[in-house]
């Protein structure tokens, strides 16, 4: 405007009207300047301007404004960067950054915590924790390509073939995405492999004749994962392991073995002569493995009851008869579970994760006739006859002494 006040000489003059606001009013808190152009930046909107009252604001940056700015409403710690509105005071043209990666780089540059930049949707390595998981799985050495004898082999061959299936073992797994740091053989075809007599070429029962054509292992697996998510991620990885090497042929192995079965049978699962044979369960891989395992009579008066058997359960590949779940007519069994001789042969109520291992460990709970449904707690009855013959619920944690919480009117609980 004309007349110039006395103030203005050749160094506070501007060619443009936007040039003169973002120099001579730098970090104005009003933006006066700024909104007073014809041409007003996004910052000038406020909550009554017609593109912010009909549009939806969220800081994901659909719907809010084309700049991110920080979340004065949190500390420094927890801060982050967000693009809603309305914009709160403190925001200027010069605390605004063009991306919300820019804003966390350099509104939170040293944030320890990395909240900032570990609330972008693609988030680097620093938000995410590295988890190792040990996962014992199943598996039918035919689908290794690895040949297994009909005995054990002792010495120099046995160690050749422990090798062999490792390395096998080793190279599905990461073919399939699940690279593995180490692998160690458990058991061949139901017999026990002693790894650290392996250099004294010797095998717990080594020249033994082999009871099922299964080879148990336990893989260790590394993975990362936000650290809200690591409990479902770990679940994830075990599942995706367990069913890496595996085919249809891979379960309901052996005479009559899922003969009249009904209800999904997992990777790995009913694994031995009549395994699975009648039974209307659920059954998650690497379960009900060994003869008879979880075999039912379509006659027994709680056949109709729908159960369900979690991973890993249900598993005995001992000499004897002994399968772990035969005849159990109960709601469920929980994932680790009832692994042994007679683990829960017979029982009639519900067993929690990581519980009723051992001989006889569980064997007829819950089998009297009870209008009540008992429940074994997870981590529970993991020892010999611990809770053999109750007709009770357990708590989580409990009864795991050998016999210690054993029904002394259905057993002489000798221990």
């Amino acid at each position: 405007d004309l007349p110039l006040p006395i103030q203005v000489t050749a160094w506070n003059t501007y060619s443009t009207q936007e040039e003169c606001c973002k120099t001579a009013f730098r970090g104005q808190v009003s933006n006066a300047c700024l909104c007073s152009l014809e041409d007003k930046p996004t910052i000038c909107l406020g909550p009554t301007s017609p593109a912010v009252t009909s549009t939806a604001v969220t800081s994901t940056g659909v719907g809010g404004v084309d700049f991110y700015y920080r979340d004065y409403s949190k500390g420094w710690s927890e801060g982050t960067c967000i693009n809603d509105l309305p914009l709160p005071i403190q925001v200027t043209e010069w605390n605004t950054y063009s991306t919300q990666e820019e804003c966390c780089r350099i509104a939170f540059g040293g944030q320890v915590s990395n909240a900032c930049q570990c609330s972008l949707e693609v988030k680097p390595t620093v938000c995410f924790e590295v988890k190792t998981s040990t996962i014992t799985s199943t598996v039918d050495p035919a689908a290794l390509g690895v040949t297994i004898p009909a005995t054990l082999p002792t010495g120099s061959a046995l160690t050749s073939l422990v090798t062999s299936l490792k390395d096998a073992i080793k190279a599905q797994l990461k073919a399939a995405g699940n690279e593995a740091s180490d692998v160690t053989i458990v058991s061949i075809g139901g017999v026990a492999v002693n790894q650290r007599r392996l250099g004294q070429a010797l095998a717990l029962g080594g020249g033994r004749a082999l009871q099922t054509n299964a080879v148990v292992y336990k893989a260790v697996v590394e993975y990362s994962c936000l650290p809200e998510e690591c409990a479902t991620a770990a679940t994830q990885v075990e599942t995706a392991v367990n069913g890496a090497i595996c085919t249809a042929a891979d379960s309901c192995q052996g005479t009559n073995a899922c003969t009249g079965k009904t209800g999904t049978t997992g990777c790995n699962s009913c694994i031995g002569d009549t395994s699975c044979q009648n039974s209307n369960a659920v059954i998650e891989y690497n379960s009900c493995v060994g003869e008879k395992a979880c075999e039912l009579d379509t006659g027994h008066p709680d056949y109709s009851t729908a159960r369900t058997i979690g991973a890993s359960s249900c598993i005995y590949e001992g000499s004897l008869d002994g399968p772990a779940c035969l005849a159990f007519y109960g709601a469920s069994i929980g994932t680790a579970s009832c692994n042994g001789f007679l683990a829960c042969q017979g029982a009639g109520d519900s067993v929690g994760d990581n519980s009723c291992n051992g001989e006889n460990a569980c064997q007829m709970f819950g089998s009297a006739p009870s209008t009540t449904a008992h429940t074994i707690g997870a981590g529970s009855c993991n020892a010999k006859k611990a809770c053999f013959g109750i007709q009770r619920s357990v708590g989580a944690g409990e009864c795991n002494q050998p016999c210690e919480c054993c029904n002394t009117d259905w057993d002489d609980c000798d221990c």
